[in-house]
């Protein structure tokens, strides 16, 4: 993925694995192409988002495929190693559609400038200006935070526009250094942000959670502009509006006097968590005992999991009327099931009551997506 700025291109290596399918380097403004979505394998950027929208509708945003980007810059000597010679493309290929991106992933770290970003160890912090006055301002600002005591953010947040210091204490958590956006950085005609767990080199975090604008109105604008435009495509949105659609009529006819539709969710992560995440697997019956106090017996509850034997959910089956994504297949019998995450997340963020997984960052956009839709009875829970 690129996106061209006034100065600077920046380029990102990622890999959508496991749960979420495997994106492969495509054109991200391309014709629609009429095709069999249901046997579709390879997908771009703009198989999900609106890419396409997000280019046309915004002067300040240019995005282009990494085809035009080698073509652009690459192919044309504008790309440099650190020992300021000119590198091309391995054997001058711009289209690296179903090839080994070995070689590409190499080749964009030969040329690009790539800085080490650790979101549990530092927090992306972006000055308020140019120059070093900011950079050191913006230091000095964390070394401050370190300084005050700790203090409890839950229930009670920072006004979006308080000063600096406050909004960088507020996310901080057990960071206590800042990958700033500095002037090495500012300077360079490529910045590569290469995906590499082995190596530490692994931006799996909300960018709420890691990206730090010293300038409130920045970091504002950034979240909206997250909010109101990137957003899945609409044959996925319509797909879960229909699934939603029907758990609503299905409480109205439970309960008469349920006329909204009210219908309480769950994300349940088993699957790689149990490896990775050890202190994440509890019993069914510990989740059932945890979640209760909120949940009406007799009631809908739909589960978005990766559980394959739902006999896990007894507990919950014995006394509420609990539905998964597979029961509803007749309603989505055209779409891709390379959809059916996004699915399971839009769904799950329209429930009354929602409980998810802790650090599972499917169950993080979940939460934010309630937050999105402002959710009046609460964001939600992790289990």
């Amino acid at each position: 993925m690129c996106g061209w700025g006034t100065r600077q291109l920046w380029c990102w290596h990622i890999r959508w694995d496991g749960l979420w399918s495997c994106l492969r380097i495509k054109n991200f403004i391309c014709l629609r192409m009429i095709i069999d979505q249901e046997k579709k394998k390879a997908f771009a950027f703009s198989d999900f988002y609106h890419i396409e929208s997000l280019d046309r509708e915004h002067e300040g945003l240019d995005i282009i495929s990494m085809e035009d980007f080698l073509k652009r810059e690459g192919t044309t000597g504008r790309l440099k190693n650190s020992k300021n010679s000119v590198v091309k493309p391995p054997k001058n290929v711009v289209d690296w559609n179903d090839k080994n991106l070995d070689p590409l992933w190499d080749y964009l770290r030969t040329v690009g400038h790539v800085k080490k970003f650790d979101p549990w160890s530092c927090i992306a912090a972006i000055p308020s200006a140019e120059g070093e006055e900011a950079i050191t301002d913006l230091q000095n600002i964390m070394e401050d935070v370190k300084k005050l005591p700790d203090r409890d953010f839950a229930g009670n947040p920072i006004d979006v526009s308080a000063p600096a210091v406050e909004r960088l204490q507020e996310m901080r958590a057990d960071r206590n250094e800042l990958c700033v956006y500095d002037r090495e950085m500012q300077g360079q005609r490529l910045l590569h942000f290469k995906q590499d767990p082995d190596a530490g080199h692994r931006l799996l975090v909300h960018f709420y959670a890691f990206i730090f604008f010293q300038d409130w109105k920045y970091d504002l604008w950034t979240k909206r502009f997250v909010r109101d435009h990137v957003r899945y495509l609409d044959e996925i949105m319509c797909a879960a509006g229909r699934i939603v659609s029907k758990l609503r009529k299905m409480a109205r006819k439970r309960d008469e006097k349920n006329k909204d539709g009210h219908f309480d969710t769950m994300h349940i992560r088993r699957g790689d968590f149990a490896e990775q995440y050890k202190d994440t697997q509890i019993s069914a019956k510990k989740l059932f005992k945890k979640s209760k106090r909120e949940l009406t017996p007799g009631s809908i509850l739909f589960i978005a999991t990766d559980q394959s034997d739902k006999k896990y959910f007894k507990p919950f089956s014995d006394v509420y009327d609990v539905v998964y994504l597979s029961d509803f297949k007749d309603l989505i019998s055209n779409l891709n099931v390379s959809y059916y995450p996004m699915l399971d997340q839009i769904i799950a963020s329209k429930g009354r009551v929602f409980f998810g997984t802790y650090l599972s960052t499917f169950t993080g956009y979940i939460t934010r997506l309630r937050g999105y839709y402002a959710t009046k009875k609460s964001i939600g829970w992790v289990l």
